[in-house]
């Protein structure tokens, strides 16, 4: 593993610990979609009315997505793969969470097959470059008719359609490492960039899922979490996702391995 890229998501991850003991204390984590996690919770609840045997967190971080759900879905064995380790006082805190230091390429290796009852991908496959082979160990490890969560930025949004019209460069794409390029900067909704290297498309997402080995039991786009300022962006968005569900900022699909 190329040291820089580890230290990349390492320092992304970082920026959280500032505010994360308050957060712990008070048992309720500041999400940066809530709209998204909504979706998510409301999806698992009706797949799983009676609450999930195991679930794995895909590049889950400091286990605040899994955390979250867990408090509306009754989970037995929760599992959460990421490069950054969090540290001691949060492993303690969420002590029902076991964190383990690996990349989803190593899934297969370090897990048994065939276990999980659900995977979960949150805004995560738009940073890692071999998308084939990651989500190739993800049905390894998924139980037959597993359910697979994935979220990604929306390429094809209204918003990056008209950014692009203009001549922008669309939210969830970079060019760098180290600063955003080529937007409008009232539209640079983050200080520092994400490391995003694959984009897609509401119909890629579909047939790459389609082609991999998983049935779409959901999809939808979700509305972006804009801040105040950008009020009028967000009824636009609403407004043109009851036109076309493909419009939406991010990606949301709830997929089965068959």
């Amino acid at each position: 593993m190329d040291e820089s890229f580890r230290d990349f998501y390492s320092r992304e991850r970082r920026v959280y610990e500032d505010t994360l003991e308050e957060e712990l204390r008070k048992r309720k984590f500041e999400i940066e979609n809530k709209r998204m996690l909504y979706y998510i919770i409301k999806e698992l609840k009706s797949l799983f009315p009676n609450g999930i045997n195991n679930v794995l967190d895909v590049g889950g971080g400091i286990g605040a997505t899994l955390y979250s759900i867990s408090q509306y879905v009754k989970i037995s064995n929760a599992y959460s793969v990421d490069l950054y380790t969090p540290p001691e006082y949060i492993q303690r805190a969420l002590h029902n969470i076991k964190f383990l230091d690996a990349t989803v390429y190593d899934l297969s290796k370090i897990l048994n097959e065939n276990f999980f009852d659900v995977v979960l991908l949150i805004d995560v496959i738009e940073h890692l470059f071999d998308t084939d082979k990651a989500i190739a160990e993800i049905r390894k490890v998924l139980r037959k008719d597993g359910i697979l969560v994935i979220s990604t930025p929306n390429l094809s949004s209204f918003v990056n359609r008209l950014l692009l019209l203009l001549g922008y460069q669309p939210l969830g794409t970079e060019v760098s490492t180290h600063k955003h390029y080529g937007r409008p900067k009232k539209y640079n909704l983050r200080e520092g960039v994400a490391g995003h290297i694959r984009v897609f498309t509401y119909k890629a997402l579909l047939e790459f899922l389609k082609d991999n080995g998983f049935e779409i039991i959901k999809s939808y786009t979700v509305i972006n979490n804009w801040p105040k300022e950008y009020n009028l962006l967000h009824y636009i968005e609403k407004l043109f996702i009851t036109v076309n569900k493909s419009l939406g900022s991010r990606i949301l699909v709830i997929g089965k391995k068959v």
